[in-house]
């Protein structure tokens, strides 16, 4: 770090401050117990023992005396009475060992620590310090904080590799005389060198045996954490009405005796006002978002040359994309904006009866979804269309203006409570996903024997591999193209698997491919993540890779291989248009290690084995979330049709409800773009 000497000034109520290790981020702290370190064979138990232990190189009984301490502060304590014989150059290295042993701590601690300093965002981190201004900060006045703050530099320089997509799997010595611990130069440490309970070093095989310590140690966490955000739980306040009545549609089953019941034609009116600039802003449609700026989404889809034409929507109108109704691909804009002509847009006659909000709930219920289905016409589910007389033809379902309100404001709070779960259990899955990511690219390039000799590979993500194993073209040893048929060629119920540009997989009628295969996307939202190895008869995208055909290397551990590295590579050579996309030439010249074949099946099987209980808590977190959601669809569809009674609950809710954007929850796949402007 340079210029060291700098003094800083932190705003305290926009930073992320730490000084008891008992506080939210006080994981960040060198003295925050539970992240145990191995060096050399030898356990130590907090970075700060580490730390003050490097200060000792010619003293190992020193060294020792600091490292066999439980307390991070009694190993500091003990290191004091020999702080006089500190290594000469102490204070030109000491930045230079702290940093060292901060990634120490985030490679053998990679779950738990990354995920603390991911989850400071942006913002700065301070340590609060009463006496230190060097690494920490000292407060002054107005909830200013003044000082150096290296320990906070470190560490935001630490985050912002780990952001950038850096995978930080080992760390080397330091280049510094005298490096050592107990007598020993210090070695490189290893992610994998995971630390026993009796200080030894676990062997690669034992590696699943810590992670579900690992595991509970986040999930923990992430529990906590949902405790303290969703606050979900539902008043008691809530009940059935007494009095119902029958509803003119039987799918709307009872509803309250005192809502009022009306077609569609006598609360809006079909609309078509078209763009003659068409400068405004385009929007889209989808199941999930509703109408949003096109801005804002990930779209892979063509736009076109001219947007004039198009149609004019205004804030409250009702827009439906026509094509994909029966999938509940409409909503109530909150924009001025310009959508496909071949859309639906349908404006309130009388703004005053009906809440817009109140409106985009109902009308994207299952109850509706089910009704648009019934109502399109079309030969199949991909050519269904839903047209202005069948949607203005359905009935809508009318509460008292008052009740509309106290709906909104009861779904309001629920969504957003919500969404905060799901969005913490979507950090838990990426972080588990980057942990099993992490097993599989240090076993698939530099194997399960660490004492093998090694050789430069010439790659600079790729380092060193053992010196057996060959390198190799990607294109000697398997074959690549790219499918034929198109999103719109699905088939709902359809007999093979159909493989897009995201880790669903849609059906069709057709398969062009039978046999082994592993495939990732040419370009949108999935492009360089390999999601499939596959091995059967299937058809897939045509913006899709298929490789098969595989020479020298076994098709389970190329899936590994690629699965792991490809995107280091990709995303660096990608073609930049709207999206990041994939080419022939780079895939076919892509550097692929070729292990001998019994050390292949040997690092498959141990993947396999290291990464099932990593697996199984993705499952389990992905259980939860569409758990979640589905109570949230229902709790949505009983409130606006009647089944049960918010007017009490909501009186103890705040107001107004804090927003949160749906997009912390959702997943924009290759179905979302579906529910774009085609």
């Amino acid at each position: 770090m340079s210029n060291t000497q700098q003094v800083r000034t932190y705003v305290k109520g926009s930073s992320i401050v730490f000084r008891m290790t008992s506080g939210s981020f006080g994981g960040l702290s060198n003295m925050a117990p539970g992240f145990p370190l191995c060096i050399n064979g030898v356990r130590i138990h907090t970075s700060e023992a580490l730390y003050q232990a490097c200060r000792f190189p010619h003293r190992p009984d020193v060294q020792k005396m600091i490292i066999d301490q439980p307390s991070p502060m009694t190993a500091k304590m003990k290191s004091k009475p020999y702080r006089g014989e500190s290594r000469s150059d102490w204070d030109r290295v000491r930045v230079k060992i702290m940093r060292w042993c901060l990634r120490v701590k985030l490679v053998q601690n990679q779950i738990k620590f990354g995920a603390l300093l991911r989850s400071t965002d942006n913002q700065a981190i301070v340590e609060e310090s009463r006496k230190d201004s060097f690494w920490g900060a000292k407060p002054a006045e107005n909830g200013i904080l003044v000082g150096m703050n290296v320990l906070g530099r470190l560490l935001m320089e630490l985050r912002e590799e780990i952001k950038n997509g850096a995978q930080i799997l080992s760390v080397e010595p330091l280049s510094i005389a005298d490096f050592l611990l107990l007598d020993k130069p210090i070695s490189e440490v290893r992610g994998g060198s995971l630390s026993a309970t009796d200080g030894s070093v676990l062997d690669r095989t034992d590696v699943d045996k810590q992670l579900p310590q690992q595991l509970a140690l986040i999930s923990g966490d992430t529990n906590r954490g949902l405790e303290e955000e969703k606050g979900f739980s539902i008043s008691p306040a809530l009940h059935s009405y007494t009095e119902c009545k029958v509803s003119h549609a039987e799918w709307l089953g009872a509803l309250p005796s005192h809502w009022r019941q009306l077609r569609a034609k006598f609360l809006f009116r079909e609309v078509d006002e078209r763009s003659i600039s068409g400068k405004e802003e385009l929007l889209s449609v989808s199941h999930l978002t509703g109408v949003t700026p096109r801005s804002e989404k990930t779209v892979t889809m063509f736009l076109a040359k001219s947007n004039v034409g198009h149609k004019v929507c205004r804030p409250n109108d009702v827009v439906i994309n026509t094509m994909w109704a029966w999938m509940g691909a409409l909503g109530v804009s909150k924009h001025t904006g310009i959508v496909s002509p071949s859309y639906g847009v349908y404006r309130p006659i009388n703004a005053g009866e009906i809440l817009p909000q109140y409106v985009d709930h109902l009308l994207r219920t299952p109850y509706y979804v089910a009704e648009y289905r019934r109502r399109s016409t079309g030969v199949n589910s991909s050519r269904l269309r839903l047209y202005p007389e069948h949607f203005l033809g359905m009935p809508v379902v009318i509460p008292p203006l008052k009740e509309q309100d106290a709906i909104v404001r009861f779904l309001d709070n629920v969504i957003v409570r919500i969404a905060r779960a799901i969005r913490a259990k979507r950090k838990l899955i990426a972080l588990l996903e980057e942990q099993k990511l992490a097993i599989i690219q240090r076993a698939v390039t530099r194997g399960l024997d660490s004492t093998v000799p090694l050789k430069p590979s010439g790659i600079g993500w790729l380092g060193e591999i053992p010196d057996h194993w060959d390198l190799q073209r990607l294109k000697f040893n398997a074959h690549i193209k790219t499918g034929g048929r198109d999103t719109v060629d699905r088939v709902d119920e359809g007999m093979y698997p159909f493989f897009v540009r995201s880790q669903t997989v849609q059906r069709i009628n057709t398969y062009s491919f039978d046999g082994e295969a592993v495939l990732t996307a040419g370009d949108g939202a999935g492009v360089a993540k390999v999601f499939h190895h596959v091995n059967g008869k299937f058809d897939y995208h045509q913006r899709v890779y298929k490789f098969s055909d595989f020479q020298r290397v076994n098709g389970q551990f190329f899936f590994y291989y690629l699965k792991s590295t490809l995107r280091f590579e990709a995303l660096d050579a990608s073609a930049k248009s709207t999206v990041d996309s994939l080419r022939l030439p780079m895939l076919q010249n892509f550097p692929i290690v070729i292990p001998p074949t019994n050390e292949q099946r040997d690092i498959i099987q141990w993947i396999n084995r290291a990464s099932a209980p990593l697996d199984d808590a993705l499952l389990g977190t992905e259980r939860e979330i569409r758990m979640l959601r589905e109570y949230r669809t229902r709790l949505v569809a009983d409130a606006v049709t009647g089944k049960m009674d918010v007017r009490l609950a909501v009186q103890d809710l705040p107001d107004p409800t804090e927003q949160l954007e749906v997009t912390d929850d959702e997943d924009f796949n290759e179905q979302t773009e579906l529910m774009v402007d085609e």
